[in-house]
């Protein structure tokens, strides 16, 4: 690539072979912006298994195309990372879709502020998936407000996980949300690597952050917000469609599994805030 003529650039590289980059804050934004034209934002990583699957299976995943004045806040998200300079805070301009991101400095807690706003703000339902989902504390009680308030919750993950130690962690949040109300679905139609938040019919966030500490408190990320009401009903359609490739938690059977499973969970939760 370098003899062709490509530029590349590393973010924050390790200086030290034998830390591994699950401990170090990860640009973790997915942005192709084509003559400041049309841009691509979302889940999708460049590398082979997308397009041929591995032993996850197939990768299920979410991206979006985005044309119009959002282009522009994400090249200027992308050059004021290439040059490793602040990206701007401001308030987002109003327009169908917005977008929103986090970087090293005050919008360090954005998205999670955002999240937690969708959430609060959700009256009737609210969908999310993500494949690691080990949400910090702010959006973990929003999350049980939301149901002792009405609102049904559905959170969807994949069967299986590529991180194991992040799926045991996982699995010790499942129950009092379980218990509360919320209704938990494994895909298994492939790895579920969308990210995703809806709620109610009026916003979708579709995006590069997990439902984790790590892309929450750690990672650069960036979601876009979709506002206009075909747009976000779309992408309800696709999320229940994925719906018809998961298999709901029976809460009463989660309930009893072995205590020593149980502990196991509880043991690696520990860890969240570094997976």
């Amino acid at each position: 690539m370098h003899d062709a003529g490509v530029e590349t650039a590393a973010f924050e590289p390790i200086r030290f072979p034998w830390f591994t980059t699950r401990v170090t804050p990860r640009n973790h934004r997915k942005i192709v912006v084509t003559d400041g034209k049309v841009a691509y934002l979302g889940g999708i990583n460049i590398a082979k298994y997308y397009l041929d699957g591995d032993y996850m299976g197939k990768w299920r995943d979410e991206h979006l195309r985005i044309e119009g004045e959002a282009v522009d806040d994400l090249q200027r998200l992308f050059a004021a990372d290439w040059a490793l300079e602040a990206a701007p805070a401001d308030d987002l301009p109003c327009s169908p879709l917005q977008i929103a991101w986090t970087r090293e400095d005050r919008s360090r807690t954005t998205l999670t502020d955002l999240f937690a706003q969708l959430i609060e703000e959700a009256r009737h339902t609210l969908r999310i998936s993500s494949p690691y989902f080990l949400p910090p504390p702010a959006l973990y009680e929003a999350l049980l407000r939301a149901v002792r308030r009405g609102c049904r919750v559905l959170v969807m993950l994949p069967a299986r996980s590529d991180v194991w130690l992040a799926r045991r962690a996982t699995d010790a949040y499942l129950g009092e949300l379980l218990g509360a109300g919320v209704e938990i679905f494994r895909f298994r139609g492939g790895f579920l690597h969308a990210k995703r938040l809806i709620a109610d019919e009026r916003v979708a966030s579709v995006g590069t952050a997990n439902f984790d500490y790590r892309s929450l408190e750690y990672n650069t990320e960036a979601t876009a917000l979709l506002l206009d009401s075909a747009t976000v009903r779309q992408a309800i359609r696709r999320f229940d469609e994925d719906l018809a490739s998961c298999t709901p938690i029976d809460p009463e059977a989660w309930r009893r599994r072995s205590v020593h499973y149980r502990l196991g969970d509880r043991i690696a939760r520990l860890f969240a805030p570094l997976l």
